[in-house]
């Protein structure tokens, strides 16, 4: 991912990040061949390297199929059953593209391996993942701390209470 106009990765001294959404029961979910796994590792301040479970893709781009087939079937039988007309099919078709619009550069940019434009909530997970993995300390080329001691103060207990943000 690229980072947002104006906006710069953290570093902290342990800067590979992992994060899974899906929930395992007591053994956990964070490791290398666990399904739904994400990594993250800041190379630059603008950039930082996104290794993610196939499943995650796997997943977005089967939705975006189903939910485009289902726009296009239903568009489709309103036309055939003369409820609206071949240009306003069109027009609804175009909707529902627009409506996954993100999703789709977000699919594309992972299928080429190209860097994603992170917008400032993505910068700010990412940058959070980077706070709660540090032991001791974090770097950032803008100097933007405000983040860091928000989830310091938040999460005191999240790096086991060794970083401090000054």
């Amino acid at each position: 991912m690229r980072a947002a106009p104006g906006r710069s990765y953290y570093l902290g001294d342990n800067p590979v990040a992992l994060h899974n959404d899906q929930k395992f029961g007591p053994y956990g979910n964070l490791g290398l061949s666990v399904p739904g796994i994400q990594l993250y590792l800041p190379l630059s301040a603008d950039l930082v390297l996104c290794a993610f479970c196939p499943s995650i893709f796997g997943k977005a781009r089967e939705a975006y199929d189903k939910g485009m087939q289902a726009a296009r079937t239903e568009a489709f039988s309103a036309f055939s059953a003369g409820r609206i007309s071949a240009e306003w099919m069109r027009k609804t078709i175009e909707t529902a593209k627009r409506s996954v619009a993100p999703q789709t550069e977000m699919l594309r940019h992972f299928e080429e391996g190209s860097a994603y434009p992170a917008t400032n909530d993505l910068m700010d997970f990412n940058n959070s993942l980077e706070v709660k993995y540090a032991s001791r300390f974090i770097v950032c080329k803008n100097s933007d701390f405000a983040l860091a001691k928000r989830f310091v103060k938040e999460f005191p207990n999240a790096q086991g209470g060794k970083i401090q943000v000054n």
